[in-house]
């Protein structure tokens, strides 16, 4: 379709999307278009654990999608200009398949699916829903296999990271864990095409037992993971 989608790591972020003026599917998008936020349509309170959807969706031009400073007057920040549109709490990965975009808010650990065609968003997965003991505590960058499951990797304070399968029927299992990386982050979470090696990063890789590495590391783990 050429429409962008993009998270905004904030507290207080926004999903937007940029439409632009003239669509070249397969080839360069126009430069120029319309910046746009969320708004989700609902009265629930999206910030309770036991919220799920789906709430329709719609969506609100951002009057200065390049705020700067006019004079010493510096111009409202994105996130600020429209003040209907819904806040996400710190935005991250994002993945797009199917007619589906899935995106990732870390501050309240969450799995997000905005469904394209009937513009409406939910909540695909919330640590609260698999209390006591959850296997995915933490949420950060994604991917996706062709055969819908989701990928997600942590991002968390303590020395055990992990990479979680979130499978199609909405069961969860642990792929990967990183043991001894204290401060750091699973990142750049990765298929090879032919399903056979998984690919990712830990941003500083294993530390001294006491503090956090300082050397980031990449891996490559031999599957087969899925069948193309």
């Amino acid at each position: 379709t050429n429409v962008f989608y993009e998270t905004e790591d904030r507290p207080d972020g926004r999903f937007y999307r940029f439409v632009p003026d003239t669509a070249n599917v397969g080839g360069r998008p126009s430069e120029t278009g319309k910046l746009q936020a969320l708004r989700v349509i609902t009265e629930d309170d999206l910030n309770l654990e036991t919220a799920r959807g789906p709430w329709p969706v719609d969506w609100h031009d951002i009057p200065r999608p390049n705020p700067g400073a006019i004079g010493t007057v510096l111009q409202q920040q994105t996130r600020y200009q429209v003040e209907q549109t819904t806040a996400f709490n710190g935005g991250e990965g994002i993945w797009y398949q199917a007619g589906m975009v899935y995106f990732t808010t870390k501050g309240d650990r969450r799995v997000w699916a905005l469904d394209i065609a009937a513009q409406t968003l939910e909540v695909l997965y919330d640590d609260a829903f698999h209390q006591p003991d959850p296997i995915l505590d933490s949420v950060d960058n994604l991917v996706m296999t062709p055969g819908g499951d989701i990928i997600v990797v942590e991002d968390k304070g303590e020395p055990n990271q992990q990479a979680v399968a979130i499978k199609a029927d909405g069961s969860i299992a642990a792929m990967i864990q990183l043991v001894g990386h204290m401060g750091s982050e699973v990142t750049g979470p990765a298929f090879s095409p032919d399903g056979r090696f998984f690919y990712f990063s830990s941003q500083r890789g294993p530390g001294d037992g006491k503090g956090a590495g300082s050397a980031g590391i990449t891996y490559a783990v031999e599957g087969p993971w899925f069948t193309p």
